[in-house]
C-alpha cells in the first residue's frame, strides 16, 4: 500500500498514530544509545522496523533511513556468534542519529 497517494486528510490520523508510537519508542532507543545496550533486544528491533517501514511513506525519508541502517547493523550484531554485550560504537552511533531524528520528528 502506497500511502503518498492518498489526500493529506486521510494521512493525517495515520501520521497522528505514527507520532504518538514514535514517543513510546523514543525513549527505548534513547535507553539503548544512553546505555550501549539493547535491554530487551526484540522489543527495539521491533521498534526500529515499524519506524523503517511507515517514516518513509508519511514524507519522513530521512528518519526511514536511518532507522534502516540502525535496523541493519542491530540484526547483524544481535545474529553475530560472539555477540559482545556492549553493543558497537558504530551501532552506537547510528542510533543516536536515529535518537535525533525522532526527536526533530517529534518536535
Amino acid at each position: 500500500m502506497q500511502f503518498n497517494t492518498l489526500p493529506p486528510e486521510a494521512l493525517a490520523p495515520i501520521r497522528d498514530r505514527f507520532l504518538v508510537a514514535l514517543r513510546d519508542r523514543e525513549s527505548r532507543v534513547q535507553h539503548a544509545v544512553a546505555t550501549a545496550s539493547t535491554g530487551e533486544p526484540a522489543v527495539l528491533l521491533d521498534d526500529i522496523h515499524k519506524i523503517r517501514g511507515v517514516a518513509p511513506m508519511l514524507g519522513m525519508a530521512r528518519l526511514g533511513a536511518l532507522a534502516a541502517d540502525a535496523e541493519d547493523r542491530l540484526e547483524a550484531w544481535l545474529n553475530a556468534s560472539f555477540a559482545p554485550p556492549r553493543m558497537p560504537d558504530d551501532l552506537q552511533s547510528c542510533l543516536r542519529a536515529l535518537h535525533h531524528a525522532m526527536r526533530e520528528a517529534l518536535d
